[in-house]
């Protein structure tokens, strides 16, 4: 059965993947609306699309509810979560 340390490893994969920091991915400041930032690359890379496809990965195939995985992929709460799923 998938678990919360599993699911921190994919999001710290998916992190590495991407070239990017977990601290990156979990920023919740208000200055991007998009999220994007830079990676390690100096390729452009768009938060938001990451945080929604971990998410909904995590949400089916984890027993985590929502209000672990927002802080985990860098939402601010569930809220988000809970109007896109």
């Amino acid at each position: 059965m998938n678990t919360r340390e599993q699911a921190i490893k994919l999001v710290q994969a998916v992190c590495n993947y991407y070239g990017i920091t977990l601290a990156q991915l979990q920023e919740v400041k208000r200055k991007n609306h998009f999220k994007i930032t830079y990676n390690d690359k100096g390729e452009l890379v768009r938060l938001s699309e990451i945080r929604m496809a971990l998410s909904y990965f995590i949400y089916r195939h984890c027993p985590l509810k929502l209000v672990e995985i927002a802080p985990m992929v860098g939402y601010k709460d569930h809220s988000t979560m809970s109007i896109y799923r």
